[in-house]
């Protein structure tokens, strides 16, 4: 066994992780999206002049058998970091001695707390799998992990979980009808929602405040410039993966919006937020009402709703009626 540590300069210097991944995924349906993501999330990590890194890789007669990074980043909280870009063949002496290099790397990097697995940050792929009914294939956007690196985890005592939950429904005529009327009273209270073809710089803008806004209490929030956030919404990306972005306007102003990603006839809702001067008021259900109604309008046989925070209170939403298919979760560890 030889473990070897270091920093990356160049995407292509990861290469051997990348084929520890396709070939640990390459099979499953959202494979593509979920390993370009990584792709630029590591990207990321090596261009931002605020982050620092150093990876951890275990080889075996030059073989990649585990690997992982740790990213310090200067905009969290003093004393914490990340550990992502987490893969390990098997159970055992590999996933051990990962762990026990990973616990050294962090201390020597001053940490206090290590979050994850985060992939740089959450705004890209993060979250191990603790649930997976086999049933149902891997949706794009969602991470894909070893449902055995969530209880491997789990037994190095973290101080918190954090956990999220992805559900289906085939049957969504209910809550058209559910949410009907609070679409009306939106319409009635002069707001309108809006589906553009291209998103422009301004509206981009708005989006970026929205998301920091919705999301700064959520488990290992990370700050992201306007730059950035532009960046994780190429044109490619939405060309290639989104389905529509539906922009809750009153006047000039956005005061909600939520996106959804194309997947083989299905619709994945993968963000609904709504500004906090405007909530308690129905507006997220404005959204809900307008994106499953053009859903059927369109014949999509299935929303899936995704990588819900366990807990997120949205009435029927997706609990009732609803198919779980899988469970994630993050975790912390004191150092």
């Amino acid at each position: 066994m030889k473990i070897i540590r270091g920093n990356y300069k160049h995407l292509n210097e990861a290469k051997s992780y990348f084929a520890l991944l396709k070939e640990l995924y390459g099979s499953s349906n959202g494979y593509d999206y979920y390993s370009g993501d990584l792709r630029n999330a590591l990207q990321h990590c090596l261009t931002h002049p605020e982050q620092e890194h150093q990876y951890i890789a275990i080889q075996e007669e030059q073989t990649l058998m585990a690997h992982a990074i740790l990213i310090r980043d200067d905009r969290l909280p003093e004393g914490e970091i990340f550990f992502g870009f987490f893969e390990c063949r098997s159970e055992g002496t590999f996933f051990e001695s990962l762990w026990s290099e990973m616990m050294a790397v962090a201390a020597s990097m001053g940490a206090r707390l290590m979050r994850g697995p985060v992939n740089g940050s959450i705004w890209h792929a993060y979250r191990v799998v603790s649930y997976s009914d086999p049933g149902f294939p891997v949706f794009n956007s969602e991470p894909v992990t070893q449902q055995w690196y969530y209880r491997a985890l789990k037994e190095k005592s973290p101080v918190e979980e954090s956990t999220y939950y992805s559900g289906s429904r085939k049957n969504y005529g209910f809550i058209i009808l559910h949410t009907a009327a609070s679409y009306q009273m939106a319409l009635a209270e002069g707001l309108e929602i809006v589906i553009p073809e291209k998103i422009n710089t301004g509206i981009m803008g708005q989006i970026y405040s929205l998301s920091r806004a919705t999301f700064l209490s959520s488990w290992a929030y990370t700050e992201l410039s306007l730059e950035e956030f532009i960046r994780l919404y190429s044109d490619d990306k939405i060309d290639k993966h989104i389905g529509k972005v539906c922009l809750l306007m009153k006047g000039d102003r956005l005061v909600g919006f939520c996106t959804t990603v194309k997947d083989h006839g299905r619709m994945i809702i993968k963000t609904i937020a709504v500004h906090s001067e405007y909530r308690e008021k129905g507006y997220g259900n404005a959204l809900v009402h307008k994106v499953h109604a053009d859903a059927e309008k369109e014949g999509v046989s299935e929303i899936i709703y995704a990588l819900i925070r366990s807990g997120n209170k949205v009435s029927n939403f997706p609990q009732d009626q609803a198919t779980i298919f899988r469970e994630y979760a993050g975790f912390s560890f004191r150092i």
